[in-house]
């Protein structure tokens, strides 16, 4: 979208400025587009901004931002796209992803954010289209957008990055080197226009031709020098990163030799274009087939045999209950993440790249966040063994349960430091931020309610309350959940920091609670 209204604006300023077309046909022709995406866009885009502005990415910093930012030297990964390693599903490349900022290891991660790489074939015939062609608009347009894509890529490295972090919008990008996606498009659509060009030259367009793949040439000879390899990596893998200036050199000078008898005539302007294609083609694959390679076979990446899933699956409504599947202390991962969406187990880990700002209670242990996190399965150590194991968690809370003592705080941080104090009783206590509006009797005890219904969007629950007192959840607080007390709305309170609690009358009640999200209604 981004790109589609840098090009929109390009194209209507310079329509004006030239006096050119029909700039009101054109501008119903391109907003139209924009409006339709919009439209069909905001059921996504709204929930999606809710859920941002609750998430722990609502404030970034700026070196926040700025991470997976391109240094200057990879740039060159344009001519040479593993030079400085790769990684694979395997964990087998021959060449390890190995590069370092301020002296340290970049994450294994930062080399999907940052590699790129659009081919020999698309550079050579990119340049050679702007050096015949550099007064056309759409071909300034895209090597502006190409240059500039490049730039931001280097984020931290470089100044623009900053100038763009501090624009309205634009303070929630991250990870710069994103934004090679530019100089991606850019170059293949130049590179495409300039194979059109080649094929109509004649041979005073040979110099400029032979500049185009001199620059690719040059590039992958300061390759070989071992420039930009030999303080990043072990002696013994120095060899193989510069063995990539070999292959970038052979395409450059294969491509150049194609086009060159195309100019003279030499080879028909559909032998030539086959084989170009053939090269660029070869070239995209064979620098992709180990990252895209796996021995693995994805449909069994998230197997889990059928005992295992069976007794971990929950059994709404009366059976509902979640799993620990990792440990920090040792580091430890019995399960896939995630794999509690495929199975349907209800897990209290997984990858979330919007996760909540508030997730987690935050008491004094693992333990007891499990408790109260209704884990009933949890991963521990065989003392014996020192290895891992799941056990049957005695002391979780149930999914809801009702407590007639509370504490109202002035903030979050109150609560925090309250909790995780040590000795907070959370299935007899209850943690505020604001007033319940009811009062409490720390001596009454209530029993256990029942849920009686359980979807992924709605609950329902009978409660039998000894006096007044809140119903609490072992559920995340998230706004758009709307509560029903005998069918009256009530509010839901944050409780316990990250959870929810609901205010209910003496006696018995039926409490509903719904995700009813009015960003979901309006993108509707």
């Amino acid at each position: 979208i981004f790109f589609l209204g840098l090009l929109f604006l390009w194209k209507i300023i310079f329509d004006i400025k030239d006096k050119k077309g029909n700039i009101a046909k054109f501008l119903i022709a391109g907003l139209l587009p924009f409006v339709i995406a919009a439209g069909l866009f905001q059921i996504q885009y709204l929930q999606t901004a809710e859920l941002a502005e609750l998430s722990q990415r609502a404030e970034m910093t700026y070196e926040a931002s700025a991470e997976g930012s391109l240094q200057f030297k990879q740039l060159f990964t344009a001519f040479a796209p593993d030079l400085f390693g790769e990684v694979t599903p395997d964990g087998d490349a021959e060449l390890q992803f190995n590069i370092k900022d301020d002296g340290e290891a970049v994450p294994h991660y930062y080399y999907w954010e940052t590699a790129f790489y659009f081919g020999i074939a698309a550079i050579i015939f990119g340049l050679f289209t702007v050096f015949t062609n550099y007064r056309d608009r759409i071909v300034q347009f895209l090597l502006g957008i190409s240059i500039l894509g490049a730039l931001y890529a280097l984020g931290d490295n470089f100044f623009i990055h900053k100038i763009f972090y501090n624009l309205p919008l634009f303070e929630g990008f991250r990870n710069p080197g994103r934004m090679m996606l530019f100089p991606i498009i850019g170059f293949s659509l130049l590179g495409g226009m300039g194979i059109d060009k080649l094929l109509k030259s004649d041979k005073k367009d040979m110099k400029l031709f032979a500049v185009s793949a001199a620059i690719p040439v040059a590039a992958c000879l300061a390759i070989l020098s071992g420039l930009f390899t030999s303080n990043e990596l072990p002696a013994e893998m120095a060899s193989l990163a510069k063995s990539q200036g070999y292959s970038g050199a052979f395409i450059a000078f294969g491509v150049f030799s194609i086009g060159m008898l195309a100019i003279y005539k030499k080879l028909n302007w559909s032998s030539a274009a086959l084989i170009i294609l053939v090269i660029a083609s070869i070239d995209l694959i064979t620098s992709g087939m180990d990252f895209n390679q796996s021995s693995r076979n994805p449909e069994k990446s998230y197997e889990l045999d059928q005992q295992t899933a069976e007794a971990f699956q929950a059994n709404p409504p009366n059976d509902i209950f979640r799993v620990n599947t990792r440990m920090y202390n040792p580091r430890y991962m019995a399960m896939n993440r995630n794999i509690g969406m495929v199975e349907r187990i209800m897990l209290v880990e997984g990858y979330n790249p919007l996760v909540l700002q508030k997730v987690t209670p935050p008491l004094e242990d693992a333990e007891s966040i499990h408790d109260a996190l209704n884990v009933k399965y949890e991963l521990a150590i065989n003392p014996n063994t020192q290895s891992p194991y799941f056990k049957a968690n005695e002391d979780m809370l149930p999914r809801a349960w009702v407590v007639h003592d509370f504490k109202v705080f002035g903030s979050d941080e109150e609560v925090k430091s309250e909790m995780s104090a040590g000795g907070f009783d959370i299935s007899k206590y209850a943690a505020l931020e604001q007033d319940p509006g009811i009062s409490k009797d720390p001596a009454a005890i209530s029993p256990v309610p029942q849920i009686t219904e359980y979807t992924s969007n709605s609950f329902k629950i009978k409660v039998d309350a000894s006096e007044e007192g809140l119903l609490c959840l072992s559920e995340i607080y998230y706004p758009a959940w709307k509560a029903y007390v005998n069918g009256e709305e009530k509010d839901i309170l944050r409780a316990n920091y990250a959870l929810r609690a609901v205010p209910v009358p003496k006696g018995e009640s039926t409490v509903e609670l719904k995700f009813q999200s009015s960003s979901f209604t309006a993108g509707m």
